[in-house]
């Protein structure tokens, strides 16, 4: 018979794609986590995952298992909620994040959600917001809070928070405080990856305020986190639209200058919680979606 804890021990190495990740965030040896994946193997017959290193790779078994595991783990959740007296929320909580919310919004609703309910422990995988989407759409993740609004219609979407996306650079580089349309054309600009909400964000306002299309701009690199964007700013690289929460300490000590576009009004984006429209949320993860949207009102 395959025992419960083998199959949230594979649960965990699924979506870490490590051993030692999943033993960090069951609180588990590494040895013990080992165990649990041989054990399921044999009770199986199958082979689950590929060894490459510090890393794993999920074998076709594992994936057609993945699922399926989900679904009996979250019903087991729903049973002992079910059946359980009313009592303060506790357990693990598992959220999602681009990187914007995921390191200036959700260390603060954590932060109070926990002042609230002190035996919930979070985890949070953080990726860019295809990524996270990906991960709600193939159940990895109850609940995501992303930079930009899915259309997927499987996803439920919730506003979440609001953002100013600014231009920024370095003041010798661009040492006015405005910037014509033509000029920004011009003007060296480093790039997030595809994927970002940042970016898609950034380009639907060019797009719809000045016609300008994403391969106008003079790209002179493109780089796959806010804060690797921010540093080559802070290097003299060129100019990005970046978020002001981010950019906040280099604003405030005058190592990057926000730039304003003449004639153009500023850009805001909202954050959105996300999950699957078919799939009931887990108590804890409602519990958390109920609190996030009381908590930035």
């Amino acid at each position: 018979m395959i025992e419960v804890h083998h199959l949230r021990v594979f649960v965990a190495v699924f979506r870490r794609r490590s051993f030692t990740a999943a033993s960090q965030e069951l609180h588990l040896s590494q040895p013990t986590i080992s165990g649990h994946i041989k054990a399921l193997e044999e009770e199986l017959g199958v082979r689950l995952f590929d060894r490459l290193g510090r890393k794993v790779a999920p074998t076709e078994k594992a994936e057609a298992l993945y699922a399926k595991a989900q679904q009996l783990l979250q019903g087991l959740e729903g049973l002992k909620e079910a059946i359980r007296p009313a009592a303060e929320p506790s357990g693990e909580l598992l959220l999602g994040a681009s990187t914007i919310p995921g390191t200036y919004l959700l260390p603060r609703a954590a932060a109070a959600f926990r002042k609230l309910y002190p035996q919930v422990r979070l985890t949070v995988l953080m990726g860019d917001s295809t990524e996270v989407l990906r991960k709600v759409l193939q159940e990895e993740l109850p609940l995501a809070v992303v930079g930009k609004a899915p259309k997927d219609r499987r996803l439920r979407i919730t506003p979440a928070g609001r953002d100013e996306l600014v231009l920024a650079t370095r003041a010798d580089l661009w040492p006015k405080r405005a910037i014509g349309p033509e000029e920004l054309k011009r003007l060296p600009f480093v790039a997030r990856e595809e994927g970002s909400g940042t970016r898609a964000v950034m380009e639907e306002f060019f797009r719809r305020h000045l016609s300008l299309a994403p391969q106008e701009l003079n790209v002179v690199a493109t780089l796959g986190s806010t804060a690797a964007v921010k540093e080559a700013l802070k290097a003299g690289l060129g100019a990005s639209v970046l978020s002001r929460q981010a950019i906040q300490e280099e604003l405030h000590r005058g190592l990057l200058r926000g730039v304003s576009i003449r004639g153009l009004p500023r850009m805001h984006r909202n954050f959105y919680l996300v999950h699957l429209s078919r799939r009931s949320l887990p108590a804890l993860a409602e519990a958390f979606l109920q609190f996030f949207n009381r908590f930035f009102l």
